[in-house]
């Protein structure tokens, strides 16, 4: 059956472990006699995910072009699938979180991601979340691509968040 309003749409987010595939499979279980479901994931999942999703015949890929596999700004990359970070068209090895956070300021293109969109990425609903913890990766990264001579620069906006903007120096 399918709703007058057209799709159902349920957005899960969290860490890795928080549960959100067994609440997925659960959500399909309960809602599938009632709603035509379909997940959309530009995520990760385990071979096991994927395979309990196609018995719900539920699992749909995003579209990348969608999305975008390849975000870039300046001469900095990153490919979304492989999470590969490229500076100046070569790999360079980026350790998780700082590349969450990359990932973030390459989505909004330029503008000010809220420091709030960077603690529900990296550490979901848990609570969990040090004081500076968003501060102390937004430093790291800074540092990498620094040191990888990338041309842009992450910019703090007092109260709001932080701004990824090309290097004027360059």
């Amino acid at each position: 059956m399918k709703s007058m309003n057209g799709p159902l749409r349920i957005g899960i987010g969290g860490p890795v472990g928080s549960g959100k595939t067994t609440l997925t499979e659960k959500l399909c279980k309960a809602m599938r006699d009632e709603f035509s479901i379909a997940v959309v994931t530009n995520d990760i999942y385990t071979k096991e995910d994927a395979m309990m999703l196609a018995r719900l015949q539920a699992l749909l890929r995003r579209p990348g072009h969608l999305l975008g596999r390849l975000l870039t700004f300046g001469n900095v990359s990153l490919d979304t699938e492989g999470r590969q970070v490229f500076v100046g068209g070569s790999p360079r090895p980026f350790p998780a979180r700082e590349t969450a956070v990359l990932e973030i300021l390459l989505r909004r293109g330029g503008n000010v991601a809220p420091k709030r969109l960077f603690e529900d990425q990296l550490f979901g609903l848990s609570g969990d979340v040090g004081s500076n913890a968003v501060e102390v990766y937004v430093h790291r990264l800074r540092k990498m691509l620094g040191d990888a001579g990338a041309s842009v620069k992450i910019h703090t906006v007092r109260g709001v968040g932080y701004l990824m903007a090309e290097d004027k120096a360059e």
